[in-house]
């Protein structure tokens, strides 16, 4: 088989510029799907797809499909379509429309309804040169039938870009963004719309940002193309009087966990409003402003309209739970070298402390990836132009940082362009991505958040073409889909307790052959292959329900479907119309069991949704003999202390799933039964303390034999912080009794003091210089000028001897400062040099432009088999949108 790089660790596609994406607002794009027809159709090879006309009755079972279980559901499925239907050669599932009347090539969906209601809004536009132009249409009934409302807007022409926007706590609310200076906002899903002037004289080019908690749905922000700040707290109720602030770059709600909930956090760019008077700062500006903008971080008050200047020289920052994030550049080296350093702050921006991560220069970045149960996962870029960078989880504080994944692949062009992704649906699991030496890319899963990462085991149904290398499952994310892999992104839901689906293969890394489709049940334990090929996907019925419609043609007629986790797949037929294939949509959250399936017509290009309901089809309620128990992480830490197994974080954790050969539904409001159990804490419930770590084989921490010699401990630490027995608990872990941590406390401050005296004995020596009289006749002049030699030459000898004790100092903080909780896996130290690369990116590979917007061990051994889960030190030898933070200071790429 060839095998072909994808990747190259260059990464020559925008030298120079990253782009920075502060997510950690709460957008009104979250549920907004985005459609486009497009001129160049996919020519499909597959000729089943030009099949003629059939009786409504298109069922049939997938091929690969050979259980006995599988023909018993079929009978059954067909069966209760004869009784409900009485009509063998009429049954008919799907319910069409199509917009008969619409031109224009690009829409845009939001759902706008509640508790299953089906109230959806698309809107439709055209923006080019010559003409800009939009219709807005409604539906009550999942998109079964359609109402224009243009009247009711007054013929108004929405937006194209980000024109449809909807408040992630209340459906209900639809905002449609215009090129001037309003917008039009309903409340009641679509049925009345209202006018509201939200600037004085400009209009908004980019997304509304709305806050974070449920209860603050009406605390609304918007910043102008004139870079104007507009906060509303009742939703536009009240006229606009004035702007919030000016020369506004980001803007940001603070959070109920750091009692901000009030407040928003902005970058202004003060550089707008200084004028300089000097030559050197004039062309220093010349210099930095190209490439960098030092920006304020300011605070404003919502109610009381005041706004106060925080911190200065600041990149970027975001916020997310209690934390506040700041890449704010060194004040001393800004202008030489642009180095870049990490603040947080728990109050506010009242304080700030610095993270112990590496210092940056320009061509790097920070991204906070994810911040749950009191966790951080921040990546940081490595030099050069990489592509890849360490991923870091932090203590409580968010100050102190352990590495999780070297090699991390985080590419710094696009936006969010990264692999790393949380499952929804079982706690402690994220997927991520690690690039190789030879620059291949492959897969790797954690259970317990980031404490340990591994290859993913391959599925027992799938044969791997060379063992020799290596086989295990490779799942493609977003970097693929941006390279031109045909492919969805993982997706889960938290309701779907453990399932997760993904597009990928068995092989020793990722590769460019045509990916199939796998399914996991227990969150990421066990794997199998459900699809041949790609697919679109979707989890209906809180996980009783999968559908599927293929991606190898542009123009699929069938959708696929399973009720028992992939394991039997029937086909349905639902058109005998060459429709090209642009989404295949389910309510948010995967709890409905209507499912509609757009796309337009191949040869009027007119829009086309196909809906069918599955309660036609599944028509039993579940009952409690349909459940069975599951544990979440059984498998886990088996091997460890008796009582721990299925352990994560103090506790256990399970679950009523629905049986894989229940045909049944669990309807809308159904919420999985869980059972919590307390877990006794042990020793790997705990991390090691600042200035501590694990010795290589020893669960114990000890203290680093560096930590006398690290004035930059002793600088930056808080004082409490100094007294310490060696561990802390795990952010998150509610452990109780068992294991406590009895070691003698140690007072790390006399060990800062014995350092400071390294300071003080030089500053002594500095005192001592001998006095010159300068009143002695002679060569005065001379003895001057020999004098004046002598301290420029002492100056700079002490000058370079301090800066090569900061970068000793500055290097140690990087070596030894993080608890690296995993130093013992040895095994696979030559795990680097057996991978081969295989991802390439070709021209020739196929990019989906008609389909929706993507917002969105090596060990011959088992590597689930561990028995001391520690903090990897490295990635390559440990046995999923998440919203992030994403440090950078270029601002041209954000706009």
């Amino acid at each position: 088989m060839e095998r072909r790089k994808l990747f190259k660790s260059k990464f020559h596609f925008m030298f120079g510029l990253l782009v920075c994406s502060i997510t950690s607002q709460v957008h009104s794009l979250d549920h907004v799907e985005n459609f486009e027809i497009t001129h160049n159709d996919f020519v499909a090879d597959d000729a089943s797809t030009l099949l003629g006309h059939e009786s409504h009755l298109r069922f049939r079972r997938e091929a690969t499909s050979t259980d006995p279980k599988c023909t018993q559901q079929e009978t059954i499925f067909l069966s209760e379509l004869f009784d409900s239907t009485k009509n063998v050669n009429g049954t008919k599932l799907e319910q069409k429309f199509s917009f008969v009347n619409e031109t224009n090539l690009k829409l845009a969906l939001a759902w706008a309804g509640t508790n299953d209601d089906g109230v959806l809004i698309a809107v439709t536009t055209e923006d080019s040169f010559v003409n800009k132009a939009s219709n807005l249409w409604r539906s009550g009934n999942f998109g079964r039938n359609w109402t224009k409302q243009n009247d009711l807007i007054q013929h108004a022409v929405i937006r194209q870009d980000d024109g449809v926007q909807r408040n992630p706590h209340n459906p209900k609310k639809i905002y449609l963004l215009t090129y001037h200076n309003y917008v039009l906002l309903t409340d009641d899903g679509g049925l009345t719309w209202k006018k509201k002037i939200i600037t004085m004289d400009d209009e908004i080019p980019q997304a509304l940002i709305f806050h974070s908690s449920s209860d603050k749905e009406d605390y609304v922000m918007a910043i102008s193309g004139q870079h104007k700040l507009y906060v509303t707290t009742d939703n536009w109720k009240s006229p606009v009087t004035g702007n919030d602030g000016e020369n506004i770059h980001t803007a940001v709600w603070g959070t109920k966990e750091s009692k901000q909930d009030e407040f928003v956090f902005c970058l202004v760019n003060s550089n707008k409003k200084s004028e300089s008077t000097s030559v050197q700062d004039f062309i220093n500006r010349l210099l930095t402003d190209k490439y960098q903008t030092e920006y304020q971080l300011c605070k404003h008050n919502a109610n009381s309209k005041s706004m106060s200047v925080i911190l200065q020289k600041v990149a970027s920052f975001g916020i997310q739970g209690e934390f506040l994030y700041a890449s704010v550049f060194k004040e001393v080296f800004a202008e030489q070298n642009a180095q870049k350093i990490m603040k947080v702050s728990t109050d506010g921006g009242a304080t700030w402390s610095e993270a112990q991560l590496p210092t940056l220069t320009v061509d790097r970045f920070y991204s906070v990836l994810d911040m749950s149960e009191k966790l951080i996962f921040m990546h940081v870029d490595n030099p050069g132009d990489t592509g890849h960078g360490t991923l870091y989880t932090s203590a409580g504080e968010g100050i102190i940082y352990s590495e999780s994944l070297q090699r991390h692949l985080y590419p710094n062009f696009g936006r969010g362009v990264t692999d790393f992704y949380k499952v929804e649906s079982l706690r402690g699991v994220y997927l991520a991505s690690q690039i190789d030496s030879d620059d291949s890319i492959h897969s790797m899963i954690t259970f317990d958040r980031g404490a340990i990462w591994q290859p993913i085991k391959a599925p027992e149904n799938v044969e791997c073409k060379d063992k020799l290398k290596g086989c295990f499952l490779q799942i493609h994310n977003k970097y693929s889909v941006t390279r031109g892999i045909r492919a969805k992104l993982p997706l889960s839901v938290a309701d779907a307790k453990g399932l997760i689906l993904v597009h990928g293969h068995v092989a020793d890394a990722l590769q460019t052959t045509e990916p199939d489709v796998f399914l996991t049940a227990d969150g990421g334990y066990t794997w199998r292959k459900v699809l041949d090929g790609p697919h679109h996907y979707q989890v209906a019925d809180s996980g009783g329900l999968i559908v599927a419609a293929s991606l190898s043609t542009a123009t699929p007629n069938k959708i696929k479907f399973s009720t028992d986790e992939g394991r039997c797949w029937h086909e349905y037929q639902f058109t005998d119309e060459e429709i090209n294939l642009t989404g295949l949509l389910t309510e948010p959250g995967g709890k409905s069991l209507t499912v509609s399936i757009w796309g337009y017509h191949k040869k009027t290009r007119k829009w086309t949704i196909n809906v069918i309901d599955f309660k036609d089809v599944i028509k039993k309620d579940c009952s409690s003999d349909d459940y069975v128990e599951w544990k979440a992480h059984e498998s886990m830490r088996q091997k460890e202390y008796k009582g721990v197994d299925g352990c994560l974080l103090g506790k256990k954790e399970t679950f009523r799933k629905l049986k894989p050969d229940s045909w049944c539904r669990n309807n809308y409001f159904y919420k999985p039964s869980t059972a919590t159990q307390k877990c006794k804490c042990t020793r790997e419930d705990y991390e090691c303390d600042y200035g501590f770590e694990r010795p290589a084989g020893s669960d114990a921490c000890k203290k680093s034999p560096n930590i006398v010699n690290d004035l930059y401990i002793c600088k930056h630490g808080d004082e409490e912080k100094l007294i310490t027995n060696g561990y802390r608990l795990i952010p998150g872990d509610v452990c109780t009794g068992g294991f406590k941590p009895t070691e003698k406390l140690v007072d790390l401050k006399k060990d800062c003091e014995e350092g400071k005296k390294v300071l003080v004995e030089l500053a002594e020596k500095h005192k001592a210089e001998p006095i010159i009289d300068t009143n002695k006749s002679g060569a005065h002049h001379a003895i001057v000028t020999i004098i004046i030699v002598i301290v420029l030459v002492v100056v700079v000898t002490l000058s370079s001897y301090f800066l090569y004790k900061m970068y000793l100092l500055r290097k140690h903080k990087v070596v030894y400062r993080y608890s690296l909780l995993n130093q013992s896996q040895t095994d696979n130290q030559d795990f680097d040099a057996n991978l081969e690369g295989v991802l390439t990116n070709t021209d020739s590979l196929y990019n989906d432009t008609s389909d929706e917007e993507q917002d969105t061990t090596r060990s011959n051994g088992n590597p689930f088999e561990v028995t001391k889960p520690r903090r990897s030190q490295g990635g390559m030898n440990g046995s999923a949108p998440v919203q992030s933070y994403h440090d950078d200071s270029d601002d041209d790429l954000l706009n």
